[in-house]
C-alpha cells in the first residue's frame, strides 16, 4: 500500500506524505509579499503584483488563471481566481513564463489604464453621457482588432450598479463606432501599467 494515499469512506486521500519530489510546476517557496495577496481582491492584487516588478505574462479568465512574472528575480507566480478575488498564488517553474513574456509584451503593451487620448464628437459625447449615468473609464486597448479600419476599444464601469460598457473607435479617425455591454469582468484591466 502506498503510504502517502489512505482509503477513507471509499475515497482516496492524500495524507500529505509523499513518495518522489513534486514537479517543478508545483513548487511552494512563494515570496511572502505574493503569498500575503490570497483572500484579496484581484484589482488591487493585480496593482500591487506590478508594484512589486511583476508584470503580467498570461490571462485566462475562463481557466480562471493569471500567470505573473518578475523578471529581476526569475519568479514565475500562478494567480487562481474566483469571482473578484485571488483564491491561491502558487510558485510555478520559470519557463511557463519565459515562454509567454515576449507575445504577452506585445499584447499588453497594447492596454493602458485610464482613458485613451482619442478625440471626436461623437466620441467625447457618449463618454459624457455614460459619466452622466455613474460609469468611469477602466482602461483602454488600442488595436483591439483586425478590421480595416483598425478599431480601439475603452471599458467603462459602473461600480455602483455591476455594470460594464465598451466603447468601441476607429483607431486611426477616433471616429465612435459603438457601445457594447460586457461582463463586469471585463472592466479589470488584465495587464495594468502606467497611464499613457
Amino acid at each position: 500500500m502506498n503510504p502517502a494515499l489512505v482509503l477513507v469512506s471509499g475515497a482516496l486521500l492524500f495524507t500529505g506524505m509523499t513518495l518522489a519530489p513534486a514537479p517543478a510546476a508545483a513548487q511552494t517557496d512563494v515570496p511572502a509579499d505574493v503569498a500575503a495577496l490570497v483572500n484579496t481582491k484581484l484589482d488591487p492584487g493585480q496593482v500591487r503584483l506590478a508594484e512589486l516588478g511583476y508584470e503580467a505574462v498570461h490571462s485566462s479568465y475562463a481557466a480562471k488563471t493569471q500567470y505573473w512574472w518578475s523578471e529581476a528575480g526569475a519568479v514565475c507566480i500562478s494567480l487562481k481566481i474566483s469571482g473578484s478575488d485571488i483564491a491561491a498564488v502558487s510558485r510555478i517553474d520559470s519557463k511557463e513564463c519565459e515562454k509567454r513574456v515576449a507575445s504577452a509584451r506585445a499584447v499588453w503593451g497594447k492596454y493602458s489604464d485610464g482613458p485613451a487620448p482619442a478625440r471626436s464628437p461623437k466620441l467625447d459625447a457618449e463618454r459624457e453621457k455614460l459619466s452622466g449615468q455613474g460609469y468611469q473609464v477602466a482602461y483602454w486597448v488600442k488595436d483591439i482588432s483586425a478590421d480595416t479600419p483598425p478599431r480601439s476599444a475603452e471599458f467603462w464601469l459602473n461600480a455602483e450598479a455591476g455594470k460594464c460598457v465598451m466603447i468601441v473607435f476607429e483607431a486611426k479617425s477616433q471616429s465612435y463606432v459603438m457601445t457594447v455591454k460586457e461582463d463586469r469582468k471585463m472592466c479589470t484591466n488584465p495587464a495594468p501599467k502606467k497611464k499613457q
